[in-house]
Parts: structure tokens; C-alpha cells; sequence
């Protein structure tokens, strides 16, 4: 039963570092500061697999939220 319970996290880990890796693959090069920035973060989840993919996950967040027009009010 715990065998399966960690094959599941495994499986959910996985799927979420292989979205990461996907969606960072097809976003323009225009949207990192540089074409080294992109490729520094291919290494950074290439090498640090789920912490990679955590930490992409909230750098992109961030970009997102920061070129997003702010409401004036």
C-alpha cells in the first residue's frame, strides 16, 4: 500500500516536471531576458528535476503577474 502511495507521488512529481520542461521549451524567446536565461533555466530543471520545476513554476508565476497591466483605481 505505501509502495503505491510513492508510485503516485512519483507519477504526479513527474507530470508536473515534464509540464514545466514542455511549457518553458514553447515559450518565445522574447519573453526571457536573454537567450541564456532560457537556456540556464532548460539546465536548471534538466538538473534539478522537481525543485527545478518549483522554482520555474514560480518565477513564470511572478513574470506573469508582472506584465499584467495594473488596475488603477
Amino acid at each position: 500500500m505505501i509502495a503505491m502511495v510513492y508510485f503516485v507521488i512519483a507519477f504526479v512529481a513527474f507530470g508536473f516536471w515534464l509540464v514545466q520542461l514542455i511549457d518553458l521549451l514553447m515559450r518565445d524567446e522574447a519573453e526571457f531576458e536573454s537567450h541564456t536565461h532560457k537556456l540556464t533555466w532548460f539546465v536548471a530543471l534538466f538538473t534539478g528535476h522537481l525543485v527545478g520545476a518549483i522554482w520555474y513554476f514560480c518565477w513564470k508565476k511572478r513574470a506573469v503577474a508582472d506584465r499584467a497591466p495594473k488596475a488603477e483605481g
